[in-house]
């Protein structure tokens, strides 16, 4: 006591102090940090939950990530068989539509060839025609020509025989 004395303590205050000080620390305990690191704890499962929650949504989205990229690698096969299919169809298509031009083309050039031949043969019947006219009237005109002078003159036999000559010569 004499120590308390010589810095100027009193020993009751002091007593006092560490008594009080003993039942506010009885005080918290009971009522205040039990709650406290109760809900600490709480909080503190709470924490460590959504932290494995959130690990096992990573895991999740990486799984759907593989996924997605295991879908959209099919999808661009399924892609490229489609558009293969569809190029050799085209291809097909187009061969197809070629042949079929190709057969009209022959079959239209054909025709116009036996439509030319056909009009070729009728001008040229027509021609062949105009010609035997043309021959028939000159035959024709030179007969009368020839009966014309014999009538006109008086032939004897012999004039007459030449007469007809010329005129075979001439036809």
């Amino acid at each position: 006591m004499e120590f308390f004395k010589k810095f100027g303590i009193d020993w009751r205050l002091v007593l006092g102090q560490i008594l009080n000080f003993a039942v506010l620390l009885f005080l918290l305990e009971k009522f205040v940090f039990k709650r406290f690191l109760k809900t600490l704890d709480e909080r503190k499962k709470e924490i460590e939950t959504g932290i494995k929650l959130a690990e096992k949504v990573k895991e999740r989205i990486e799984e759907i990530k593989k996924q997605r990229e295991k879908i959209l690698e099919n999808a661009r096969k399924k892609a490229n068989e489609i558009l293969y299919k569809a190029v050799e169809a085209g291809e097909i298509q187009k061969k197809k539509i070629i042949d079929e031009a190709i057969a009209e083309a022959e079959l239209k050039s054909e025709k116009i060839i036996r439509q030319a031949k056909e009009r070729a043969k009728r001008e040229a019947e027509r021609e062949i025609l105009e010609r035997k006219k043309e021959y028939l009237e000159r035959i024709t005109n030179l007969t009368f020509s020839v009966f014309e002078k014999i009538l006109k003159e008086k032939i004897t036999i012999e004039e007459d025989k030449k007469i007809i000559e010329d005129l075979i010569e001439k036809i």
